[in-house]
């Protein structure tokens, strides 16, 4: 929306098009994360838990070979007067 130049329109086709989710259909219970060998029932933090995906992915990707690219975390980037951090930068 940012680099729309009619936000208005761009507004009024989304809210035509957003369909309603419930919280259920967004997590995933149980999360299977036995790939990060976090156990189950510590004190999981959202730090920790991004920090074992982000380990594990750059791994993966540097398997990948050539062509692939994991550039950044939490990058901080500016979009009109605001500051926003995207999570991951591919």
């Amino acid at each position: 929306m940012g680099l729309s130049k009619d936000k208005k329109a761009l507004q009024r086709l989304t809210a035509k098009n957003a369909q309603q989710i419930t919280p259920k259909e967004i997590i995933h219970n149980p999360v299977t994360l036995e790939f990060l060998g976090i156990q189950p029932y510590e004190d999981n933090t959202e730090t920790k838990l991004e920090t074992a995906i982000l380990n594990n992915l750059q791994c993966f990707l540097l398997e990948m070979g050539r062509g692939f690219c994991f550039e950044y975390r939490q990058k901080r980037i500016l979009v009109d007067q605001d500051y926003f951090k995207a999570d991951l930068i591919f």
